[in-house]
């Protein structure tokens, strides 16, 4: 799946953040950003980004979330924020450091790295239909 232009300006933004890496999801085999072994965002068709915010901050910007036109909350850690414009960008890069901060590991704590290929296909079955299967065209 080819993510759209404002999907990848908004990757190639993460990606700058020295801590981000790009690896396949373990939703499915698309390419999907993580943090010290946390996959927080995964990327949908027409310009769809799932980022998972974790509940607390979710709680935090719920008010503010559900007063965004383009924006969903989603089961559980995730929220799905659509990119429809450049001028979304901004948002989303916000909520993307949102992320990134809140499935950073604590100080003092094991980081985590990415799962390999065989953890990721087990994820994979495990997860099954889920809300991050690629949406329909």
């Amino acid at each position: 799946m080819a993510r759209s232009s404002l999907s990848d300006r908004f990757a190639s933004e993460m990606l700058r953040v020295g801590v981000v890496e790009e690896h396949p999801s373990q939703f499915n085999a698309t390419p999907a950003l993580w943090v010290e072994g946390s996959e927080f965002a995964n990327f949908h068709p027409r310009g769809r980004v799932y980022l998972r915010l974790t509940r607390k901050v979710i709680a935090g910007e719920r008010a503010r979330l559900r007063g965004e036109a383009n924006v969903e909350l989603r089961s559980g850690d995730w929220i799905m924020i659509a990119l429809r414009r450049q001028s979304d960008l901004p948002r989303a890069l916000e909520l993307g450091a949102l992320a990134v901060a809140a499935n950073r590991t604590r100080p003092g704590t094991r980081r985590k790295s990415v799962p390999d290929d065989r953890a990721l296909a087990r994820r994979r079955r495990q997860h099954g239909s889920s809300a991050h299967d690629l949406d329909a065209e």
